[in-house]
């Protein structure tokens, strides 16, 4: 059964909850965690063995745009992500369920802009989400490989 691992930026548990039942209602084993803002203790790595085991498929990202204005939100996002596309090819699926309004790809840190962006209450978020997690990531070359290296102790390389 293929993973999604969801991370949510915001701290509502209903609307959380909500995704993890259509993942589930959907035959998916659905997981996540909630973003811990802070940079000093790298707390954006602690989701990445999660996102990157083999059996997930789909990193889920939920949050409105103004959860990606903090400087330091847009850092340690783009750090995993950066870290997540090292190890899973830059055509790993990301989707980016906007849980308020619209989310536009050019507010997002630059790594994330080419994220399916749909909306967390879509009636065919169910669909999308077995539909990319079975889906093989399709093959992107880049002009760039970057691999982030980070250790508590001695920063990010």
């Amino acid at each position: 059964m293929k993973r999604v691992w969801i991370t949510s930026l915001g701290r509502d548990e209903a609307q959380v909850s909500n995704v993890l039942g259509t993942a589930k209602k959907y035959g998916l084993d659905a997981n996540g965690h909630f973003w811990t803002d802070d940079l000093k203790n790298m707390a954006w790595l602690a989701p990445a063995n999660n996102i990157l085991d083999a059996e997930t498929g789909l990193w889920v990202i939920m949050g409105a745009e103004k959860d990606v204005q903090t400087p330091s939100v847009r850092y340690g996002l783009a750090l995993l992500t950066l870290t997540v596309q090292a190890t899973k090819g830059h055509g790993f699926h990301i989707l980016w369920a906007c849980t308020e309004g619209a989310s536009m790809p050019e507010a997002l840190p630059t790594p994330l802009r080419g994220a399916e962006i749909t909306s967390a209450s879509d009636a065919s978020l169910g669909a999308k989400l077995v539909a990319r997690a079975n889906t093989p990531a399709p093959k992107i070359d880049t002009e760039y490989r970057l691999e982030i290296h980070a250790n508590p102790g001695f920063g990010v390389w």
